[in-house]
């Protein structure tokens, strides 16, 4: 069992490294982007990566307390799903109703993850770089076509 030190230091590397392989990429429209916090441009939707015991997780948050707002923007990713998923290339979970571990606040999540790897286990680590890496860069390349479909959409 670790202390929460230890599992803060562990969090610190892990992340650390991330940015730093990261900041070696540029976005496909060619400008700097801060990878772990990653820009969508519109309030509520959120790019977040997640690595603990279950495994690593790339997700995109819909966080829209107007349910109508919310819907429209998942019903939108929807319609560019063949193009998303291609982007993202591994299995695409798409899931309408999404309750965030920390609250009781219903979102909407489409993610991608891999339960094999563990937090815990340094070994997995280079792989979950790996795999949040290539989602990000797929994420970036789909958003860069498709974010003012989006954007235009909530105006």
């Amino acid at each position: 069992m670790l202390t929460k030190d230890e599992r803060r230091e562990l969090r610190t590397a892990f992340w650390g490294n991330l940015a730093k392989r990261m900041d070696e990429t540029s976005s496909a429209s060619g400008r700097k982007v801060n990878w772990l916090n990653y820009p969508t441009g519109i309030r509520g939707l959120f790019v977040r990566m997640e690595f603990d015991e279950a495994g690593v997780r790339f997700c995109i948050d819909m966080q829209q307390r107007d349910l109508g707002v919310r819907e429209l923007l998942y019903e939108q990713f929807e319609e560019f799903k063949k193009m998303l998923e291609t982007s993202l290339v591994d299995e695409v979970i798409w899931k309408k109703e999404h309750i965030l571990a920390d609250s009781k606040f219903v979102s909407s999540r489409i993610y991608t993850e891999r339960s094999e790897l563990k937090f815990i286990n340094k070994d997995d680590w280079p792989e979950a770089w790996d795999f949040l890496q290539s989602q990000l860069i797929g994420f970036d390349e789909f958003w860069d076509t498709s974010r003012d479909v989006f954007i235009g959409l909530l105006k």
